[in-house]
């Protein structure tokens, strides 16, 4: 275990005072002077078969900082094209591979703009790609951002675009709550990363929860849906100051691809 998460706060603080003009060169500095980071990522277990490896506290904090990072670049994106090259610079960089997935699904893919169809029954159509994904293996790092068009039955604009997206820190100007909310600059930093994998056979969310129901308790479809998500995109409800962090929830894959870029 390196200087994680300290070594990635650093950066975490100098790429939101970068422009798009220089957001690139402090990721390639720090890239040099921490390359253990790679090392680090490279040794974490992955699954076998359906077996979800355990991680240390350690690990977890180390894969937060890293999220943090993540965040700030894709939340700049719209400021300026350089915060999304520095985004692929940063995960690339890392040794994560990035991820091709042309149907919509919600371990792949976050939400962010929709145009909503005229046919309410219309299926969840993927229309372009803003952020791109990237995933460790079978544990996935950061979902790729998309713009969708779909049928109200599915999914409700506005609700997809503006409730709350949890396990997330920051996404430009939408709500976002994750488990460092409330805690002290220092103690922040200890925050677990959630863990989403892809088995041989399953999707499998958020890991490491013990399953507590949700504070609020929420409806079986609403918690299904916010667990696989993140945020919800059809549940007319209140969303802010929810408390799901305790629910998992696991699904059988479909003949899916791998969704790697070559």
């Amino acid at each position: 275990m390196t200087n994680q998460p300290f070594d990635t706060y650093m950066l975490w603080d100098r790429v939101q005072k970068d422009d798009g003009d220089t957001v690139s060169s402090s990721i390639a500095q720090w890239q040099r002077d921490n390359p253990q980071e790679v090392e680090w990522l490279g040794q974490l277990p992955d699954v076998v078969g359906d077996v979800v490896p355990r991680v240390s506290d350690g690990d977890l904090w180390g894969l937060y900082a890293l999220s943090r990072v993540a965040d700030v670049l894709i939340s700049r994106i719209e400021e300026h094209h350089g915060f999304l090259s520095a985004y692929r610079q940063f995960m690339l960089g890392l040794g994560l591979q990035e991820v091709i997935q042309g149907t919509f699904h919600p371990f792949y893919h976050e939400i962010s703009h929709v145009w909503q169809a005229s046919e309410p029954e219309a299926s969840v159509e993927i229309l372009g790609t803003i952020w791109p994904g990237f995933m460790l293996g079978s544990l996935m790092i950061s979902r790729a951002g998309v713009s969708v068009a779909a049928g109200t039955r599915s999914v409700q604009k506005d609700i997809a675009e503006s409730s709350t997206i949890y396990w997330t820190h920051r996404r430009g100007s939408r709500p976002c709550e994750d488990l460092s909310v409330g805690w002290g600059h220092n103690s922040q930093w200890r925050t677990r990363f959630r863990r989403d994998y892809r088995t041989a056979s399953s999707f499998m969310y958020n890991v490491d929860a013990r399953g507590e129901p949700s504070d609020p308790p929420l409806e079986e479809h609403a918690r299904v849906e916010l667990v696989r998500h993140r945020c919800f995109i059809h549940c007319n409800q209140e969303h802010r100051d929810l408390f799901p962090y305790g629910e998992t929830y696991v699904e059988a894959r479909d003949s899916d691809t791998n969704g790697f870029s070559a």
